[in-house]
């Protein structure tokens, strides 16, 4: 799913499920894959499950972004700010980035704050993905573009652009600078071998073009 081909990792995930219905971690991956997909009932579903079956790892984050995006704004920060190992000065920052989210005029002030944000606490890296919800598309690529000018492999270290793939990155996968993003994390050469993403296919004047 991380190279965008969400079918093909579904319909994978699924199957594996059905073999062993008690995998946490399995449980735990279809709930994430379901965040993806917007499918939310699903996805609540699966983090229970995931849970339930001994999953290490607190669900917290996928009932978060199920709040955010159903517009449950006090439940949803009441879920990140809560979230286990969050350091205690970016619970404001994340109270902040939910009014945001629920109010756009608040956003210009708010993305301000977020690329000050000492990095050490809080990577740039680490807020693409708030920076796409926020609707700040250009931030997240120069975000990006700089983190690969200093480092070609920084990409390999856990970035995580799946909101990339999903209804809620739909104007970030269909920028035209996606396709130069998706060529220096080596993306292109891997599609052209295997098969492009979901709806996504070789560009006339770009590496790719996204619906």
């Amino acid at each position: 799913s991380k190279v965008g081909r969400l079918d093909q990792a579904f319909e994978q995930a699924r199957r594996a499920q059905e073999l062993d219905p008690t995998s946490a971690i399995i449980a735990s991956n279809l709930a994430a894959m379901y965040l993806t997909r917007d499918d939310y009932e699903q996805a609540l579903r699966y983090a229970e499950l995931a849970e339930n079956l001994g999953f290490s790892k607190s669900q917290s984050g996928v009932r978060a972004k199920v709040a955010l995006r159903r517009g449950e704004w006090d439940q949803a920060e009441a879920l990140f700010v809560a979230e286990e190992g969050l350091p205690a000065e970016i619970k404001p920052l994340v109270k902040r980035f939910i009014a945001a989210v629920r109010d756009p005029q608040l956003r210009p002030g708010v993305i301000a704050d977020m690329q000050a944000f000492d990095p050490a606490v809080l990577p740039q890296a680490d807020l693409v993905g708030s920076y796409v919800e926020l609707g700040a598309i250009d931030v997240a690529y120069q975000v990006l573009f700089a983190q690969l000018d200093k480092d070609p492999k920084a990409w390999a270290r856990g970035w995580d652009i799946g909101i990339a793939w999903g209804p809620a990155g739909a104007a970030f996968r269909r920028d035209p600078r996606f396709g130069e993003l998706a060529q220096r994390m080596g993306f292109v050469d891997y599609w052209k071998q295997y098969g492009y993403s979901d709806g996504c296919r070789a560009g006339d004047d770009t590496p790719i073009v996204c619906s």
